[in-house]
């Protein structure tokens, strides 16, 4: 309101575009692996159309961890026995993130 009690209103409109994450899937192989073997990790990432996948970041449960850029595919050894909880988390150019685990069992 101004000094003569007129008053008015401005209104914007903000349009907000969500980013779609990014379909991601890990599996491994062999099933049921026994330390000191190998295991393969296999990555599934697909980005939305018009974005493409920048990064997929591999954590192996066992305080180790391996950037993969936009591949999908890496093979680790498990030192010993136990339950580890295997996540990648992929980033997109768009800056959309997803992610997806898979527990393993080295017995």
């Amino acid at each position: 309101t101004d000094v003569n009690g007129n008053a008015s209103i401005a209104q914007t409109s903000i349009q907000v575009n969500r980013v779609p994450k990014p379909v991601v899937g890990l599996t491994y192989a062999p099933p049921a692996p026994a330390p000191g073997t190998t295991v393969t990790f296999t990555v599934s990432s697909t980005a939305a159309t018009g974005d493409s996948i920048r990064n997929n970041h591999l954590d192996f449960g066992d305080e180790t961890f391996v950037d993969l850029g936009s591949g999908g595919s890496a093979a680790h050894v498990y030192a010993a026995a136990g339950m580890f909880t295997a996540i990648v988390t992929t980033t997109t150019a768009n800056g959309a993130s997803g992610s997806a685990s898979n527990g393993v069992v080295v017995k």
